[in-house]
Order: structure tokens, then sequence, then C-alpha cells
């Protein structure tokens, strides 16, 4: 969910709400309060309807969740859900803290209140990440190379598809198998060149309909860096997940091939650059996405603690 420019105009009636409603509340528990010695308490008509306010938004809050797994619901955009989600989650520190009359109370009321301020500032974190992470890892990227992104949780049929395309191209130019398949990396059959993975890549390449003489050591520097790479990213300690060393690895490689093998090779390093790409796309995924270890634990937390602090209200009340 991005607070850009472009994305700023959905964002300002929402504002508008979160603004009007708050300053209302505090001008309702002002007045509320100037005929008596202490603050309105939770018991308050105020009180009262700033704390059913604040536990109807959160309980609202969550059908964030069952809204994004079921799809089929037609309640509005998920983008509308988001921006509700983020201005009345907020709204919800306001309501509430006005609900406690300025007051931690006891245990469960100091307990719940701090919940709230580090479910709320847990989500904050989460959106600041989302709107700063992309434009410091990627500041200067066209739309053209984010379309060679992937869709994260198809990033390992992906990463066979390309590795079943670099096995067909070397197998071609070498004349034999370019690599077996190990018992970890189970691989499907190479059939013809798929061209739709070679795009991906952003290569447009046919494999030699003969194999290239002189060019059999392509196997084995395919066999020993490029496939170990292509296979597990960055785990592998390879040269080649730097742009700057692989680009080096791949010039000097080239070196020692007949210039009608070249055209694979520049293939492989775009196969290798791709890799890059994927594994560039999974770090951010993870920052992106790790905060919400936080965010969702802590709110089941609050969820559940605000049903005990509704029974022992009721009941003593």
């Amino acid at each position: 969910m991005l607070l850009d420019r472009p994305n700023w105009p959905q964002h300002r009636p929402w504002l508008i709400v979160f603004a009007i409603a708050t300053c209302g509340s505090i001008a309702w528990f002002l007045v509320a309060g100037l005929d008596s010695t202490q603050w309105p308490g939770g018991s308050s008509a105020p009180g009262f309807t700033f704390g059913v306010a604040g536990g109807l938004i959160i309980l609202f809050e969550f059908l964030l969740w069952p809204r994004r797994k079921v799809r089929t619901w037609r309640i509005g955009s998920a983008q509308t859900w988001l921006r509700a989600h983020i201005w009345l989650g907020l709204l919800c520190l306001p309501l509430l803290v006005l609900h406690s009359g300025l007051r931690l109370g006891g245990t469960l009321s100091t307990v719940l209140m701090a919940l709230l301020v580090l479910v709320i500032a847990s989500g904050i974190w989460g959106l600041i990440l989302q709107n700063l992470l992309p434009k410091l890892s990627f500041p200067a990227r066209s739309q053209t190379q984010f379309g060679n992104e992937a869709v994260y949780s198809q990033k390992d049929y992906l990463i066979e598809e390309l590795l079943s395309e670099a096995d067909h191209l070397v197998s071609a130019t070498c004349g034999g198998k370019a690599e077996a398949p190990t018992e970890d990396s189970p691989r499907r059959e190479a059939g013809p060149v798929i061209v739709e993975t070679i795009r991906l890549a952003g290569h447009s390449i046919q494999a030699p309909a003969a194999p290239i003489p002189e060019a059999a050591t392509l196997a084995v520097f395919y066999r020993e860096q490029v496939a170990p790479y292509l296979r597990t990213g960055t785990s592998s300690n390879s040269e080649l997940a730097d742009t700057g060393r692989a680009a080096v690895v791949f010039q000097s490689f080239k070196a020692q091939l007949p210039p009608a093998a070249y055209e694979i090779v520049d293939a492989l390093e775009s196969f290798c650059r791709q890799r890059r790409q994927w594994d560039s796309q999974a770090r951010l995924h993870f920052w992106l996405h790790n905060w919400l270890w936080v965010h969702y634990p802590l709110s089941v937390a609050l969820l559940v603690l605000m049903a005990v602090h509704v029974f022992v209200a009721l009941k003593y009340w």
C-alpha cells in the first residue's frame, strides 16, 4: 500500500475522516470532563462510546485476513480494504486512549494499551518499509525491468524452467547431456526450446541445429559454475552472484570459444542475470513481510485480551 503522490488522492478522504473523528472525540471528551474533577472513564457515555467504536474497529481490522484469503468476496476492492485498515487502525489509538480516561488502570488494561501501541507501531513500520524499500533497492528501475519479475510463489517453478532451458541450449551446443539431474533437484524433460522462458531472461534465441565444433568446454563451464548458481542462487557462494565479477567471468570464458558459441554464452549470462534479479526480489520480499511476524501474533493477543476485558468490564459494571 503506497502513500506516494499518485496514490494520495485515494487516501485523502480517509485522512479527513480520521481527523474529523479524532477532533470530534477529543472535543466530546473535554466537554464531558469540564464539570467533573476527573476525566470521563470507560463507563461514562463518551468513554463507553469510544470503547465500543474502538472494539468494533479492531474486529473490522481482523476481517482483512479472511478478505485476502477469500478472493471471491465482492465487498469492495482489496485496495479499499487496505486503506480502511490503515486509517481506521490509526483511529483506534485516540479512541481507546480516550476510552481509558487517560489512565492505565489495572494490569489487564495496561497490557491491552501496551499491545495496542505495539500493534499500531508494527503496522506503521510495515507501511514505512513498503513505501521506502522498493525505492531504495531499485531506484532507477524501468517498466521493462519490472516485466522480468516473477510472482514470488512461482520462483521455484521458474528456476526449474530456466535450468531446463539452459540444459537444452548447452546440450544442443556441445552435442551431449549438459548436466544430469540431482536427487534433490528433480528435472522435467527438456523438450523444444521454450521461447517464453527465454523471454523472461530478456533473450530470444534458438538452440543450434547441430553441435558447434570446439565448444565442448561449454558443458564443463555450465556444469561447474552456471548450473549450481542457477539452482541455488546466492547460497552457492558463486562469483556469478555479483554483477561485476559475473561479467568478467563470462567475458573471459567467451574468449575461449569460437564466435558461433558467443550467443549461447550471452544467453547463459542473461539467465544468471535473471537469477540475480529473482534473488533480489526474494530479499525484498523478506524485508517487506517479516514485520508481519510481529504484527500478526500481537494482533491476535490484542483481540483475545480485548474479549477478556469486555467480559470483565460487563461483569463488574
